[in-house]
């Protein structure tokens, strides 16, 4: 199962002379997180065979920021209308499984 699900990580296929990243790109991205604080990636699936991520897209932190109360687990917020002009995040949707 680890192989199967490796082979799907590294499968990624961006679209070239776009923002899209590859699997490798995405390991430089989550790297440079521990420096700067955060990073946030949308994943793009894609399916012929078996689904997979096709590639993972940085998307721009203005949006998004960490909720952090004394005694609660922070969260990750949503800010539609960017952290300048958005006084309350929103939760990201879940998703039940």
């Amino acid at each position: 199962m680890a192989e199967f699900v490796e082979s799907a990580f590294w499968r990624s296929e961006p679209e070239p002379d776009t923002v899209e990243q590859g699997a490798d790109d995405l390991l430089k991205s989550l790297t440079y997180m521990l420096t700067c604080g955060n990073t946030v990636h949308q994943i793009k699936w894609a399916s012929d065979d078996i689904i997979y991520p096709r590639c993972y897209e940085p998307l721009s932190a203005q949006f998004y920021a960490w909720e952090y109360n004394y005694g609660r687990k922070d969260r990750l917020l949503l800010f539609r209308n960017g952290l300048e002009n958005d006084l309350e995040g929103e939760e990201f949707p879940r998703t039940s499984s």
